[in-house]
């Protein structure tokens, strides 16, 4: 694989850059097996809840339309609610649209959107795709990890107000997850969830209030955006340039970056939802790691951590 640069934020004039790369450390370095038990239970669950979404949306009038006149080709990805398997970005597609069909999917309030949504089924046809066994606890911990990058970027993004959540910072929990699946390292990692920022889609109120069926596409661009940009960075082609400032901090709002990113070893989401961030103050410490008291979603918030991109999620 092509080397990767490492680019510091000093390089990039950015703090972003530094932010990008924490989360890169973190989703590479995560561990189902080692997560709290509250976190894998909440895991679980906010899983079975999507899957049991996407299989009812499969089997509405209007997704069985849609898979005859799409005719996905063959492949390894399964189309759930079918008994059908495709190609990794058709999959991505069609499994995304049948998540959302229903108005059901799993919701974050904090993040304003629904992270699992946006990041399970890049893992998911990332894992059918590799090339390779991946154990259930590789997929976990990537779902996990990209719901965790998702849900950040959801909380730092401030929408402008004619936008839907749908097909933007949730990008970044696709790259997330297909990249940890890809054995990117963190470098690449973080590659992946900052060029998956710049696949975003143009989402106005106005598009979902005039009842148009295409808004459900928006989270499933987001799955096969991270596809790409994991792609991408396996080629040596995506560096961390801070892209996702200027599509989720200039173009969809603004982007706080304290609350993208957590050096915080008490900090954490989890699929359990976050809560408002205290401001921090700026300093570094090191990377995250998931925490019980934020995934059970019970007990006081923590402490204001010193780190200067610390978001308690709980």
């Amino acid at each position: 694989m092509p080397t990767l640069r490492r680019m510091s934020g000093r390089d990039a004039g950015s703090d972003l850059i530094d932010a990008l790369h924490a989360l890169g450390d973190f989703v590479a370095a995560l561990e189902y097996e080692k997560l709290p038990p509250v976190v894998r239970e909440r895991t679980r669950l906010v899983l079975t809840d999507l899957v049991g979404v996407t299989i009812a949306g499969a089997r509405t009038p209007e997704l069985r339309a849609l898979l005859t006149a799409w005719a996905p080709p063959p492949g390894l990805v399964p189309i759930l609610g079918t008994t059908i398997a495709t190609s990794a970005d058709d999959a991505a597609w069609l499994n995304g649209v049948a998540a959302c069909a229903l108005e059901l999917d799993e919701g974050n309030k904090h993040a304003q959107g629904h992270p699992a949504a946006h990041a399970v089924f890049a893992a998911l046809a990332a894992a059918s795709t590799a090339g390779r066994p991946v154990a259930g606890g590789d997929l976990l911990s990537a779902v996990v990890a990209g719901y965790e990058v998702a849900a950040r970027f959801g909380h730092a993004t401030r929408r402008r107000a004619d936008l839907h959540t749908h097909g933007h910072w949730g990008a970044t929990g696709a790259g997330a997850a297909a990249g940890r699946l890809s054995r990117l390292p963190a470098e690449g990692i973080a590659a992946a969830i900052d060029n998956a920022a710049a696949l975003t889609f143009v989402t106005p109120w106005s598009v979902v209030l005039a009842g148009s069926f295409v808004r459900n596409l928006w989270i499933a661009g987001a799955n096969v955006a991270g596809l790409i940009a994991a792609r991408l960075a396996l080629a040596g082609l995506a560096q961390v340039d801070g892209n996702a400032g200027r599509t989720l901090g200039e173009v969809v709002g603004t982007l706080d970056v304290g609350r993208s990113s957590t050096t915080s070893a008490r900090a954490g989401t989890s699929p359990a939802g976050t809560s408002s961030a205290t401001p921090p103050a700026r300093t570094r410490t090191r990377p995250p790691t998931p925490s019980s008291r934020c995934a059970s979603g019970t007990g006081s918030p923590p402490r204001r951590s010193r780190a200067w991109w610390y978001a308690p999620m709980c």
